[in-house]
This record gives structure tokens, C-alpha cells and sequence, in this order.
């Protein structure tokens, strides 16, 4: 069975709660994190040792290292982070 690669953009309140259920369900590879705090996203590294860390979500999008991202970040960016996510192909 294939993985699918997941990458979650923001690690605060709700994402580290992401970052905890997608490291642990079957037929899921948490690839990558992305958060402006390092000290987040450090603290996914430490859930989930190799995940790639991003501080630029951009980054992370252009990285080819996910097939699909969720989005944890405050609602007010949701917008713009989602629609660059899906031009750049990722569910």
C-alpha cells in the first residue's frame, strides 16, 4: 500500500494536535511541518523524527516532498495558503 505524504502548515494550538494523529494513522507519512515559531516545529521534530521543517510554508509547497498539506494556521491566512496548495498541485 502506498503512503500518502502529508504536510501540515502551522504547529500551534490545533497543529501539533495534526502533527500527533497524522504521525500515528495507517497509509499516512507526515513529511513535512511548517511554522514561523522554530521552537514548533522543532517540537513536531521530536513527535516525529525526519520529518522535513519548514519556516516558509512556499517552501514546503515547492518542496515536492508532500501530496497533500492541512492547513492549521489562523483563519485569516487560510485563503491565500490554500490556494497556492492547490496551484501547486497538492490536496
Amino acid at each position: 500500500m502506498e503512503c500518502i505524504r502529508v504536510g501540515i502548515i502551522g504547529c500551534g494550538h490545533w497543529g501539533k494536535n495534526y502533527v500527533r494523529v497524522f504521525s500515528g494513522l495507517p497509509g499516512v507519512r507526515l513529511a513535512a511541518v511548517c511554522d514561523l515559531d522554530v521552537t514548533k516545529t522543532e517540537n513536531a521534530r521530536k513527535l516525529c523524527p525526519g520529518v522535513d521543517v519548514y519556516t516558509d510554508y512556499r517552501k514546503l509547497l515547492r518542496g515536492g516532498v508532500c501530496d497533500a498539506v492541512v492547513v492549521a494556521t489562523i483563519a485569516t491566512t487560510h485563503f491565500e495558503i490554500i490556494r497556492e496548495a492547490l496551484n501547486a498541485g497538492l490536496d
